[in-house]
Protein backbone atom coordinates (compact mmCIF):
# COMPACT_ATOMS: atom_id res chain seq x y z
CA UNK A 1 0.00 0.00 0.00
CA UNK A 2 1.37 3.06 -0.90
CA UNK A 3 1.12 6.17 0.91
CA UNK A 4 -1.03 9.22 -0.97
CA UNK A 5 -0.80 12.80 -0.70
CA UNK A 6 -4.11 13.12 1.07
CA UNK A 7 -2.98 10.60 3.90
CA UNK A 8 -0.21 12.71 4.86
CA UNK A 9 -1.93 15.79 4.88
CA UNK A 10 -4.53 14.98 7.12
CA UNK A 11 -2.33 13.75 9.48
CA UNK A 12 -0.25 17.21 9.10
CA UNK A 13 -3.34 18.84 10.40
CA UNK A 14 -3.37 17.21 13.51
CA UNK A 15 0.49 17.91 14.35
CA UNK A 16 0.14 19.58 17.86
CA UNK A 17 -3.30 19.24 18.65
CA UNK A 18 -4.14 16.86 21.52
CA UNK A 19 -6.28 13.72 21.33
CA UNK A 20 -8.86 12.60 23.45
CA UNK A 21 -8.00 11.87 27.12
CA UNK A 22 -8.16 8.27 28.25
CA UNK A 23 -8.15 7.85 32.58
CA UNK A 24 -7.37 4.71 33.91
CA UNK A 25 -6.32 3.85 38.10
CA UNK A 26 -3.04 1.54 38.35
CA UNK A 27 -3.34 -1.24 40.37
CA UNK A 28 -1.14 -3.11 42.15
CA UNK A 29 0.54 -5.02 38.93
CA UNK A 30 0.25 -2.63 36.68
CA UNK A 31 3.03 -0.13 38.01
CA UNK A 32 5.69 -1.97 36.83
CA UNK A 33 4.46 -2.07 32.95
CA UNK A 34 3.95 1.25 33.04
CA UNK A 35 7.51 2.25 34.39
CA UNK A 36 9.06 -0.05 31.74
CA UNK A 37 7.49 2.23 28.97
CA UNK A 38 10.34 4.26 26.89
CA UNK A 39 10.54 7.99 28.13
CA UNK A 40 10.90 10.41 30.44
CA UNK A 41 9.58 10.02 33.90
CA UNK A 42 8.59 13.29 36.29
CA UNK A 43 7.05 12.43 39.36
CA UNK A 44 6.02 8.71 41.06
CA UNK A 45 3.52 7.06 40.03
CA UNK A 46 1.60 5.07 43.30
CA UNK A 47 -0.89 2.32 43.03
CA UNK A 48 -4.34 4.21 43.67
CA UNK A 49 -3.27 7.15 41.40
CA UNK A 50 -5.52 8.19 38.21
CA UNK A 51 -3.60 8.82 35.43
CA UNK A 52 -4.81 10.68 32.15
CA UNK A 53 -2.83 9.90 28.67
CA UNK A 54 -3.29 12.49 26.52
CA UNK A 55 -1.52 12.00 22.73
CA UNK A 56 -0.79 14.28 19.83
CA UNK A 57 1.15 13.41 16.64
CA UNK A 58 4.33 15.56 16.55
CA UNK A 59 5.14 15.52 13.22
CA UNK A 60 4.34 12.94 9.67
CA UNK A 61 6.54 12.61 7.20
CA UNK A 62 6.95 10.24 3.85
CA UNK A 63 9.89 8.39 3.12
CA UNK A 64 10.93 5.92 0.04
CA UNK A 65 12.27 2.03 1.00
CA UNK A 66 13.25 -0.49 -0.87
CA UNK A 67 9.78 -1.89 -0.33
CA UNK A 68 7.86 1.11 -1.50
CA UNK A 69 6.88 4.45 0.52
CA UNK A 70 7.39 4.12 3.96
CA UNK A 71 4.72 6.98 6.33
CA UNK A 72 6.66 8.20 9.60
CA UNK A 73 4.21 9.54 12.34
CA UNK A 74 6.02 10.69 15.55
CA UNK A 75 3.97 10.74 18.36
CA UNK A 76 3.71 12.34 22.18
CA UNK A 77 1.76 10.95 24.81
CA UNK A 78 1.53 13.19 28.26
CA UNK A 79 0.53 11.22 31.51
CA UNK A 80 -0.74 13.37 34.43
CA UNK A 81 -1.59 12.12 37.65
CA UNK A 82 -5.47 13.18 39.76
CA UNK A 83 -3.69 16.35 40.94
CA UNK A 84 -2.92 17.46 37.19
CA UNK A 85 0.60 17.10 37.67
CA UNK A 86 2.81 15.18 34.55
CA UNK A 87 4.15 12.34 35.30
CA UNK A 88 5.88 11.01 32.24
CA UNK A 89 6.00 11.69 28.61
CA UNK A 90 6.72 8.64 26.00
CA UNK A 91 7.77 9.82 22.76
CA UNK A 92 7.94 7.73 19.72
CA UNK A 93 7.32 6.26 15.82
CA UNK A 94 4.95 4.77 14.01
CA UNK A 95 6.03 3.82 10.62
CA UNK A 96 3.39 2.55 7.65
CA UNK A 97 3.66 1.19 4.88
Amino acid sequence: MSTTAWVIDRLKSRIGVDGPEVTAPVEAGHVRRFAEAIGEYFAPVLIGDQITAKGRVVDVYDKAGSTGNMLFILFETDYTNQHGELVARLRGTMIRR
